[in-house]
């Protein structure tokens, strides 16, 4: 998870010196997989480090708060002044707060007790 919210953060702050239809796409493209790679992670993730009791409402949750922040997201794209490149930087500082807090989690779970 940390490898993909920086790798996403990275791509998102050079996403700002985009000027071509072509790097547009490119950049687009590269955002997009390490964007899936940190979802991926993350919904692979996060049933395992949980105990088993509450692994189905840990996961319900997590989708929970990925699509209330994804309306969130979509309401900030609307209303957002596009000239401006400050959406973006506080869309990549957002994956640099995940990249921390991932890097905090339970690094490997099995042999661990789920009580």
């Amino acid at each position: 998870m940390v490898i993909g919210a920086l790798l996403t953060m990275t791509f998102l702050f050079l996403y700002t010196i985009v000027r071509t239809p072509a790097q547009n796409l490119a950049f687009s493209c590269v955002i997009s997989v390490c964007l899936n790679i940190y979802y991926g992670t993350l919904y692979a993730y996060t049933p395992e480090v949980l105990p088993s009791a509450h692994r189905g409402t840990g996961n319900a949750i997590t989708v929970g708060c990925n699509r209330i922040m994804g309306i969130v997201a979509a309401l900030i794209g609307t209303y957002a002044d596009l000239s401006s490149s400050v959406p973006i930087y506080v869309c990549a500082a957002a994956f640099g707060v995940l990249a921390l807090f991932s890097f905090l989690f339970p690094f490997e779970p099995r042999g661990k007790t789920s009580t």
